[in-house]
């Protein structure tokens, strides 16, 4: 009976299959891309309400500021269509201090 030698399987073929560099690049490569999709989708769950209400509060003061400036460019306008003798009325409406009570707090 011949004796027969353990032989690894790359002895036996050769060459190597896959190295151990290509299978630890492989592997760091899969964590580092299922991490980054993880913390990409956390941030997106958690933080698009916070950008979504900051988007609205700035809507609001937009347009609280866009209104309040119209309004005073109408009064301003519909005071000078008043004749002389309502000046003083006109002038009050503007501070804010109409007779009806409606006016623009400047």
């Amino acid at each position: 009976m011949a004796s027969a030698t353990f032989r690894p399987d790359h002895e036996r073929e050769g060459k190597v299959r896959f190295p151990i560099a290509a299978k630890l690049v492989l592997i760091i490569s899969i964590l580092v891309l299922i991490s980054l999709g993880t913390i990409t989708a956390l941030v997106t769950f958690y933080v698009s309400e916070d950008v979504r209400i900051t988007a609205e509060e700035n809507n609001r003061t937009v347009n609280t500021r866009s209104a309040t400036a119209a309004e005073a460019e109408l009064s301003t306008i519909s005071c000078q269509c008043f004749s002389s003798s309502r000046h003083d009325e006109c002038r009050g409406f503007v501070r804010g201090t109409s007779p009806s009570g409606f006016g623009v707090f400047l």
